[in-house]
């Protein structure tokens, strides 16, 4: 027997016309290419159905007028959401679903899977913006949409994502900032908030004096460039103190301790004077667990009790911290990665080194600290005329080759 060529049929009210169409969908079993054609009747699509296919019909498979109707986006969308939950990080799992039952499904939730075009997204994205919401949130918004039908075409449910730009319109749409919502690099750059050596000195005093106990932790984000839910969840194993250096392995996000936040883990360089800190943390853990009759937490910055700390407690101290210097209200603990990084290329480290260390890749880090990297060198202009064999001196004589 011949291959089973699988066919569906099914039909809708069209709500201008007032009156039933058919439409037929199959695979192409050359290509491998989902088809699909509408028809005013029945009889019509069963005409087509038997030019296509001819003797083969015989070997089709057909299905009941209106089952297996295409599913909306409405129908779609929970399933999806079911089904990524145990494949994403629990943040963003919450992003996709918050904007899925906020934004997506009241706005297309009727419109079928198949039906949906680039222009409806695109009208979608200029209601929201209209709307004042940020353009973070609408990128979240488009981004959570692309994900959901990236899974539709793989489900066969659709052809192409609209919410995906073709490769031969995105120069141009970048010109009339179409889909464009992530930030552009000088809105990353002015993003960044680093402190100068003077400001980050006067913070890590001022955690010294009013919140001793997270001093610690802020001296080791700013040594090493760890993002706050990195440092919280730091056990005592990531740290090598013959090799000199720390491994960051995971990170703590919504009340859970999971992989970083790239997925990746990555080893960062540890200091003589991040070394002699986190060896003086360790002996007061250990001497207080101790006192308490408990085994030693295996995290390195525990609370009270020995269990992991919050991201919210991390904040407030920090606030305390940031206060008690003097320091402008917009900064975050976020700023010590910054700072970690300004810094290094300050003082003229390579943007690939800063880049290793951040576990960023060395695109990403050269677009956000573009500024820093284009450090001042004294005399550098002076240094290649000498090794030019040009006269420095303005004689006009001695001039070398370049």
């Amino acid at each position: 027997m011949g291959q089973r060529v699988r066919w569906t049929l099914f039909y809708w009210r069209s709500k201008t016309k007032g009156r039933n169409k058919w439409a037929l969908e199959w695979r192409d079993e050359v290509t491998g290419r989902p088809k699909r054609k509408t028809f005013g009747s029945r009889a019509e699509a069963m005409e087509e159905i038997q030019r296509l296919f001819g003797s083969k019909r015989r070997h089709l498979v057909p299905r009941q007028p209106g089952e297996n109707e295409p599913q909306t986006v409405g129908q779609y969308g929970p399933e999806w959401l079911k089904r990524v939950q145990p494949m994403v990080a629990p943040k963003t799992y919450r992003s996709y679903e918050g904007m899925f039952r906020v934004h997506l499904e009241p706005a297309l939730g009727p419109i079928r899977l198949r039906d949906l075009t680039r222009s409806e997204v695109k009208g979608l994205i200029a209601a929201k913006l209209q709307a004042g919401l940020a353009r973070n949130t609408v990128r979240l918004i488009r981004a959570t949409l692309h994900a959901m039908m990236n899974d539709a075409v793989e489900d066969e449910l659709v052809d192409a994502n609209p919410a995906a730009l073709p490769r031969s319109d995105r120069r141009e749409a970048r010109k009339r900032h179409l889909f464009r919502l992530a930030p552009t690099v000088g809105e990353r750059q002015a993003n960044v908030k680093a402190l100068t050596r003077e400001q980050l000195q006067r913070l890590l005093e001022a955690a010294r004096a009013r919140v001793p106990s997270w001093y610690p932790m802020f001296y080791c984000m700013a040594r090493t460039g760890m993002r706050s839910g990195e440092a919280i969840a730091l056990q005592r194993a990531d740290v090598d103190h013959e090799q000199m250096h720390i491994d960051i392995r995971r990170g703590f996000s919504e009340g859970l301790v999971g992989p970083t936040k790239s997925r990746k883990p990555r080893r960062v360089d540890m200091s003589r004077s991040l070394q002699e800190v986190l060896r003086e943390q360790e002996t007061r853990v250990k001497e207080l667990a101790l006192r308490r009759g408990r085994p030693a937490p295996e995290w390195i910055f525990p609370a009270r009790e020995g269990r992991i700390r919050n991201l919210r407690n991390l904040e407030r101290a920090f606030e305390v911290a940031r206060a008690a210097a003097g320091l402008p209200e917009h900064l975050t603990p976020h700023c010590l990665r910054h700072t970690f990084s300004t810094l290094l290329l300050e003082q003229g480290e390579s943007i690939e080194y800063v880049a290793q260390q951040l576990g960023d890749s060395i695109e990403v880090t050269a677009q956000v600290y573009d500024q820093w990297a284009r450090i001042q060198s004294p005399g550098a202009v002076d240094r290649l005329d000498r090794k030019n064999g040009l006269d420095t001196r303005g004689n006009g004589r001695n001039f070398g080759g370049v």
